[in-house]
């Protein structure tokens, strides 16, 4: 870039315009031609100081010659703008071009009082340039010729001088900046760190009491699990002592007359055919789920289910778990477990006992008319192959080699029901063999 280029007539017309006081214009702008050295003329206005600064751009250099109005009449101010954005070789042909222009003016004989040179708004404050007016007066006016050559002002200390002034300004203003941007990062890191600590403390908090929920629960399930326990042994203690009682009112109900021998007065007579009465067994109904389970299955090795032992195996086969009627939820036990209707008070035949049993008497014993009578239908017997000691009051207590008559065997599970000499209860399937 060169010299600054006024050839535009639009600019001497433009200034002359504001120097007449019969014209309404106040202030004139100029500004580049976009990638030259040529001036051009922006905007003429009619406004007053602030409009001037509203056409001010930070990122542009620009040259403002204005009027003020004062007591003595008009007074002329040329404003050489450089923006504070400026940078690179505009910004540094600036104070050449500043001169080029002030130049320009002395030969076009358009004079003025006060030059100014700024960089912001606040170069630019109002009550300043009217100060430098006053300053001034009429002894500072500049016209055309009426100077001789190196009489006026040195230009390039002034023009150094207003530099070195925006350089301490600037550097000012970075330190002032860094200054800021330090404390709002302090600022910033500070209210992370609380923000941090309450986000943790809340944390904190809602895991505190998700661990004591935990905990009730856990103490509430605890206590429903001692609870039903103790239902449940409520419950098997109260059916067994209801068995008993219903077995022992039982063998006290049996008819008497009905149980005599032929050797009453004869003590020697043979153990084997003294009649007992059977004790009954509480039968089950036919919904096997009501059974309560039964013990643990023997140690010993067992063979396959349903079938004889394996051989070489020397012990019983396991006893499939008959199903039990108390659940594990919270609603108890089943009062339906025990089947209070499942007893057939036909089960005890009371004609089963032979009439003519105690007139056998006169004549001899009658092994046939002392046993008790088998019990009507059935679905055939079965031949126990082990010895079965029973695991629950109501199951059939036999011996290796008992014949068995079966009553029940639709149970999927292998439990049977069967009778050995009118005694009746429940028994594995895999520790006989069908006959």
């Amino acid at each position: 870039m060169g010299r600054l280029d006024t050839s535009d007539p639009a600019i001497f017309d433009a200034i002359n315009d504001v120097k007449e006081h019969t014209t309404p214009a106040n202030f004139v702008v100029f500004k580049y031609v976009p990638k030259t050295d040529k001036l051009k003329v922006q905007e003429i206005s009619e406004g007053d100081h602030t409009d001037m600064l509203d056409e001010m751009n930070d990122g542009q250099v620009q040259y403002v010659f204005i009027r003020y109005k004062v007591s003595e009449g008009y007074k002329f101010v040329y404003v050489a703008w450089c923006g504070e954005g400026v940078t690179g070789m505009l910004r540094g042909n600036f104070a050449n071009h500043a001169t080029d222009f002030e130049n320009f003016l002395q030969k076009s004989r358009l004079g003025f009082h006060v030059r100014i040179n700024a960089r912001g708004e606040d170069d630019l404050d109002e009550d300043t340039v009217i100060k430098k007016i006053n300053s001034a007066k009429g002894a500072n006016f500049i016209k055309a010729g009426t100077r001789k050559q190196g009489t006026g002002p040195d230009l390039k200390k002034v023009s150094a001088g207003f530099w070195n002034e925006q350089e301490s300004k600037d550097q000012a203003h970075a330190a002032a900046m860094q200054q800021h941007d330090a404390a709002r990062l302090a600022a910033l890191e500070e209210s992370k760190k609380r923000e941090e600590a309450s986000l943790k403390q809340q944390a904190d908090a809602l895991l505190a009491e998700r661990e004591r929920e935990r905990e009730q629960e856990h103490q509430q399930h605890m206590a429903g699990e001692a609870q039903r326990a103790k239902q449940w042994e409520q419950h098997q203690q109260q059916q067994l002592k209801k068995t008993l009682a219903e077995q022992e009112q039982m063998r006290m109900e049996a008819p008497q007359s009905q149980i005599g021998t032929a050797y009453d007065n004869k003590a020697d007579a043979p153990e084997h055919n003294k009649y007992v009465a059977p004790e009954p067994a509480p039968s089950h109904a036919t919904d096997f789920s009501a059974a309560p389970a039964p013990a643990p299955t023997p140690a010993a090795k067992p063979p396959s289910f349903g079938g004889a032992p394996a051989p070489g195996g020397g012990g019983p086969p396991p006893v499939a778990a008959k199903p039990a009627s108390f659940g594990g939820d919270e609603g108890g036990y089943d009062e339906g477990g025990y089947d209070e209707g499942g007893y057939d008070e036909g089960g005890y035949d009371e004609g089963g006992y032979d009439e003519g049993y105690g007139e056998a008497a006169e004549g001899g014993f009658d092994e046939a008319a002392a046993a008790p009578a088998a019990p009507a239908g059935g679905l055939g017997t079965a031949t126990a192959q082990y010895d079965y000691a029973g695991e629950n009051p109501d199951d059939l207590v036999f011996s290796e080699g008992d014949v068995i008559t079966i009553l029940d065997n639709s149970d999927a599970e292998g439990w049977w029901q069967g009778d050995l000499n009118g005694v009746q209860g429940w028994f594995p399937s895999n520790f006989v063999v069908k006959d």
